[in-house]
């Protein structure tokens, strides 16, 4: 997660050396492989997870859609694997979120499909690597 630093300091241009200084505000820069990462990766479907189950559907259809994945089926399976719930853990089969990947390739995906570094339980992650995935193979890893 990325914070951005606004800081005010004063400038004096040339022009006005008798007047008042201006504050500007001026953005840290991310670091290098920040930089990267933000450049490389659009926003897709720029909504709030964390307020709940209404704005995780909303964030499944909105990627469902950017993907050309069926909504319907994409909401049926968060559904009936979590009841669209982030914090979803099933102890028996070591399986976590709204998708509910199995913990021990979370990893793995996550690097694999643009997720590094992310949490199982960030639906935003969770549901971009379903998304992607199923784009690649299918819902067969969430076949019965």
């Amino acid at each position: 997660m990325l914070v951005a630093v606004v800081l005010c300091i004063p400038r004096i241009t040339s022009e006005a050396k008798d007047e008042a200084p201006t504050a500007r505000p001026l953005e840290a820069k991310p670091r290098v492989e920040e930089r990267k990462i933000l450049e490389d990766a659009p926003v897709i479907c720029p909504i709030d997870w964390r307020r709940g189950t209404r704005e995780v559907k909303q964030l499944i259809r909105c990627a469902a859609s950017y993907y050309g994945i069926d909504q319907d089926e994409a909401l049926y399976i968060a559904w009936r694997e979590s009841r669209y719930q982030p914090s979803a853990y099933n102890e028996m089969g070591e399986a976590a979120g709204v998708y509910q990947h199995k913990v021990r390739y979370w990893s793995e995906r996550a690097v694999q499909f643009g997720s590094a570094d992310w949490s199982v339980f960030d639906a935003r992650a969770n549901i971009l690597v379903t998304m992607r995935m199923v784009k690649r193979y299918g819902w067969e890893p969430w076949s019965l």
